[in-house]
C-alpha cells in the first residue's frame, strides 16, 4: 500500500505524462493484437465426441455400405478404451451432428458417432484423436483394408451451441452443371490452402438414369399425350394399384408392375406399349427417344434458386475461418462477373460470426448508453460519468495480453467476457469517484484528497477483485474439470479485471485531476471574458 501511495503521488504530479503512457499502452496493445492475435468464432478443444460421416458411390446397396462401414468401425474400435466410451453407427443416414433434425438419407450414406470419455480421464483432446483416426484411416486405405471408394468426413463435436462449418460456400444459380463447375474451382483452390481439410460438396453425382424425350409430333399422330406416356412408363417400372385386399382391419394394395428381372433389363423398355385414345397400342420407341444420363443425388433450393455448397474444416493451429474466408473472397472476387446470374454467399460459421458480432456490438453500445444515462442521473453531471467509464477500454488491454500469454485466439466468448467485465469495472470506479467527491468536503487540497482516497480504497478494491479472480481460476485452468467452451470467457474476465483494477487505482485519480484542471482553466477564461 505504501508503494502504491508513492506511485500514485508521482502519477498525480505528472498526470499528463501518466495519461499519455496509458493511452500509448492501449494503442500499442491494440496494434499488437491486430498483428499477432487471430480471431476464431469458437475455439477448438474440449470435444465431447467425434462424428465420422461415410459415403459410398451412388447406387451402393445397404449391405455393401455396411461392409465398408465395418472397416471404419474396426479403426475406431482400435482407439484406447480409456478414450472412447461407446460407438454408435447408423447405416443409410448421414448426420451433420448427433441431434441433426433433417439428416441426409441414402443407401450409400452412413454415420459413426464416437462418444468420448471426460477430458480429465484421457491424455489427448478430441482434435488429437481425430488426427490419429485420420492417419489410421489413411494407413488402412493404403493397406487395402479400407475401401478406396469410401469417402470419410471427420468432425469434432464440441460443447456450446451448434454452428456451421468454418468454410461453407453457398453457390446459387439455375443450372446444376454450372454450379458444379464453380464448386470445382473452389475445391481446387482450397486444396492449396494450408490447414484446410475434409473438402466436400453436396453437388455429388446421382445415379445413372434413363431420360425419355417425347416426340410431340409423332405422339399427336399416334393420338396419345405426354401424360399418358409418363403414366405408362411409371406403371411399368414403379407399378400401379390394380386392386385392394382386405384382411381383417388391414387394407393391402395389389400393385401390378414388371418383374424385378425385367425392370433391371434395358431391353424391357422396347416392350412397353402405350394405349392411345382409340384403344390401340403404340410402341414406346415410336414416340420417344431415350438417353442415359447422370442424375442428381440432391437438389437444394433457397429462395426458389438452386444452391450448392462447398464445405471444409480447418486446423485452428494453422489458420482461422476468418483468414480462409478472406482468401476465398479475394481469390474469387470476379466469380459473379464470370458467371452472370450466379451468386456466392459465405455461410456456415462465417455467416454466424458476422451476425453474432454485429448483434454483440449493438448490445454493447446500448449497454454503454444505458450506463452513461444512469451515471449521469446519479452524479447530476455530464462529465463525471465519462471519468467513471474511462477505465472500460483499458480492461481490453488485460484481455489481449492474457490471450497472447496463453496462446489463445480472440473469440466470441472472450469478447463476451469483455462485455461482462464492463459492469465490474464501472462498479469499482463508481465507488472510487463517489468517495473522492465525499472526501473533498473535508477541505484538503485536491492532490492530498486523491492520495488519501487512493490509500483508503486500495485494500477494498484489491480484495474485491482478488476474490472474483480467485473464483475464476478453476475454470480458467481446468482445476477439477475443464470446459473449453466457457474457458475463454473466464480467462478474459479474470485477467481483464486484474489489469483494469490496477489501472483504475491510477487512471481515475489522474483523470479526475485533469478534469479539475480543465474546469479551472474554463472558469479563468470565463472570468476574463466577463471582466
Amino acid at each position: 500500500q505504501k508503494i502504491y501511495m508513492r506511485m500514485l503521488r508521482w502519477c498525480l504530479i505528472h498526470r499528463y505524462i501518466t495519461l499519455g503512457i496509458l493511452i500509448a499502452t492501449f494503442v500499442s496493445t491494440l496494434a499488437l493484437s491486430a498483428a499477432l492475435l487471430g480471431f476464431v468464432f469458437f475455439p477448438g478443444g474440449g470435444g465431447e465426441g467425434i462424428l465420422i460421416r461415410t459415403k459410398m458411390p451412388q447406387g451402393t446397396n445397404l449391405q455393401a455400405n455396411l461392409n465398408a462401414i465395418r472397416s471404419v468401425e474396426a479403426i475406431a474400435s482400435s482407439l484406447p478404451p480409456e478414450e472412447v466410451e461407446s460407438i454408435h453407427t447408423r447405416v443409410g443416414v448421414e448426420l451433420a451432428n448427433p441431434t441433426d433434425p433433417a439428416p441426409s438419407e441414402g443407401t450409400h450414406r452412413g454415420t459413426l458417432i464416437l462418444h468420448l470419455t471426460p477430458d480429465g480421464t484421457r491424455d489427448r483432446d478430441a482434435t488429437a484423436m481425430l488426427d490419429d483416426l485420420r492417419n489410421r484411416a489413411a494407413d488402412a486405405r493404403a493397406a487395402g483394408t479400407l475401401s478406396p471408394e469410401l469417402n470419410l468426413d471427420f468432425r469434432v463435436q464440441e460443447g456450446g451451441p451448434p454452428r456451421g462449418l468454418p468454410v461453407n460456400v453457398e453457390i446459387r444459380g439455375a443450372e446444376i452443371s454450372v454450379l458444379r463447375k464453380i464448386a470445382a474451382e473452389y475445391m481446387q483452390y482450397l486444396k492449396t490452402v494450408d490447414g484446410v481439410y475434409d473438402i466436400s460438396t453436396d453437388l455429388e453425382p446421382g445415379k445413372r438414369e434413363y431420360r425419355f424425350r417425347v416426340n410431340e409430333l409423332r405422339a399427336a399422330q399416334a393420338d396419345t399425350s405426354v401424360l399418358e406416356i409418363a403414366r405408362t412408363i411409371r406403371a411399368a417400372f414403379d407399378g400401379t394399384v390394380a386392386s385392394q385386399v382386405h384382411e381383417g382391419e388391414d387394407e393391402i394394395e395389389v400393385r401390378v408392375r414388371f418383374p424385378d428381372e425385367a425392370r433391371r433389363n434395358l431391353a424391357t423398355l422396347n416392350e412397353v406399349s402405350i394405349e392411345n385414345k382409340n384403344g390401340f397400342l403404340v410402341p414406346l420407341a415410336s414416340v420417344t427417344a431415350w438417353e442415359q444420363q447422370e442424375g442428381y443425388a440432391l437438389i437444394n433450393r433457397l429462395n426458389f434458386k438452386r444452391v450448392g455448397q462447398v464445405q471444409a474444416n480447418i486446423d485452428d493451429t494453422v489458420t482461422t475461418s476468418v483468414a480462409v474466408n478472406a482468401l476465398l473472397a479475394k481469390k474469387f472476387q470476379d466469380i459473379e462477373s464470370r458467371y452472370p446470374g450466379y451468386s456466392i454467399n459465405y455461410g456456415g460459421e462465417e455467416e454466424e460470426r458476422q451476425e453474432s458480432l454485429s448483434n454483440l456490438m449493438v448490445l454493447f453500445l446500448f449497454a454503454m448508453i444505458t450506463i452513461y444515462m444512469i451515471l449521469a442521473s446519479f452524479f447530476r453531471s455530464l462529465i463525471t460519468p465519462i471519468i467513471v467509464m474511462s477505465a472500460i477500454p483499458f480492461g481490453l488491454v488485460g484481455v489481449i495480453l492474457a490471450l497472447m500469454a496463453h496462446l489463445q485466439p480472440l473469440s466470441f466468448m472472450s469478447l463476451l467476457g469483455v462485455v461482462s467485465l464492463t459492469g465490474v469495472i464501472v462498479s469499482n470506479t463508481l465507488v472510487l469517484v463517489e468517495f473522492i467527491n465525499i472526501t473533498r468536503k473535508e477541505g484538503l487540497s485536491l492532490l492530498e484528497t486523491l492520495v488519501r482516497v487512493g490509500s483508503l480504497r486500495f485494500r477494498p478494491v484489491i480484495l474485491t477483485s482478488a476474490t472474483t479472480v480467485l473464483g475464476l481460476l478453476p475454470t480458467v485452468y481446468g482445476i477439477g474439470g475443464q470446459d473449453a467452451f466457457v474457458q475463454p470467457l473466464a480467462l478474459a474476465f479474470g485477467y481483464g479485471l486484474i489489469f483494469a483494477t490496477f489501472i483504475t487505482l491510477v487512471l481515475i485519480p489522474c483523470l479526475y485531476y485533469i478534469v479539475e484542471d480543465m474546469k479551472a482553466k474554463v472558469r479563468g477564461v470565463l472570468a476574463r471574458i466577463q471582466s
